[in-house]
């Protein structure tokens, strides 16, 4: 469970009719660019600000646990298993980023 304390949220970054779209997972944050590095920065960027919100404002830790629509999480798992097989290769790992943000309060 995320905390003021200590939050970790998971991302996934893919690809949809010629954007990148970058999910927050853990706060239901969507963010659609034109190239991968723009969707990751947006993203990293938009999580780190929704943060440093909920601490700033003293909100309840339930914010920091909004979970985004099941179909991402499950992105997020099948992305993580076709990244951990070394036999595919880039082009047949269909979801193009996945990774964690560790946000701690500053």
């Amino acid at each position: 469970m995320n905390t003021k304390n200590y939050t970790s949220v998971r991302v996934v970054i893919f690809r949809k009719d010629g954007k990148f779209t970058a999910v927050c997972i853990d706060f239901d944050i969507i963010e659609e660019h034109d190239t991968y590095e723009e969707a990751q920065k947006s993203i990293m960027n938009a999580a780190k600000c929704y943060f440093n919100a909920v601490v700033e404002h003293n909100l309840p830790n339930h914010h920091l646990n909004k979970r985004a629509d099941a179909k991402y999480l499950k992105l997020f798992i099948e992305g993580a298993q076709a990244y951990s097989e070394p036999k595919k290769t880039f082009a047949q790992k269909k979801h193009i980023g996945i990774f964690a943000i560790p946000l701690v309060v500053n």
